[in-house]
């Protein structure tokens, strides 16, 4: 028996599986994130890419998140984003996955008690970890495939309560890529007028 492990399941993946497995494979999604979270208000932005800081800054303020994650595409971003925010003024903790475990621990826990309210994060967090009470999850960097998009709201909105899901889209292949997402989840992905912009302290 051959089996194939693989945290999300994109083209690619399959293609890999159809060369290397048997021809009566069987597919299963172990997943605990559906498809559709229908407790998740889902909105997105349109920012210029020079912007976006300013605009996530303003954002956090003007939504008053208590508890909300971050998501960019690389390890580098999230350490600069958070000193980024840090310097506005915004307690945010970075937590990627060349950190040691002990690094992680205690930026979860600092997280989880409320000395930091923003988690910016990869995709580590998108998936297995268990974070009650998030009320925001951000896409600061836009979600490279539809099912990283589904996994990252879902850190949202647990155990019945609502929330609320932005993605930032700095150009318009990305809004037309979050209208194949709205399609494919059958739930709606509303505009959000840009709110007004945070300077930086002097």
């Amino acid at each position: 028996q051959t089996m194939l492990f693989s945290a999300t399941m994109p083209e690619p993946i399959r293609r890999l599986a159809e060369v290397h497995m048997k021809t009566d494979k069987v597919y299963g999604n172990v997943s605990e994130d559906k498809l559709t979270v229908d407790e998740v208000d889902q909105y997105f932005i349109a920012v210029d890419k020079k912007q976006k800081v300013s605009m996530l800054a303003a954002l956090l303020k003007h939504k008053h998140v208590q508890r909300g994650v971050v998501f960019c595409r690389t390890q580098r971003t999230v350490d600069w984003l958070a000193r980024m925010l840090y310097s506005r003024g915004i307690k945010a903790e970075a937590m990627h996955g060349a950190q040691r475990q002990t690094q992680r621990t205690r930026v979860l826990d600092a997280f989880k008690s409320g000395r930091a309210n923003i988690l910016v994060s990869t995709n580590l967090v998108s998936r297995g970890l268990h974070i009650e009470d998030v009320t925001h999850v951000i896409n600061f960097d836009f979600p490279q495939e539809p099912e990283t998009y589904v996994h990252r709201i879902g850190r949202t909105a647990r155990q019945g309560k609502r929330g609320e899901a932005i993605t930032f889209c700095t150009n318009l292949l990305e809004v037309q890529e979050l209208r194949k997402i709205e399609d494919l989840t059958g739930a709606p992905i509303r505009e959000l007028k840009p709110v007004q912009k945070v300077p930086v302290p002097a």
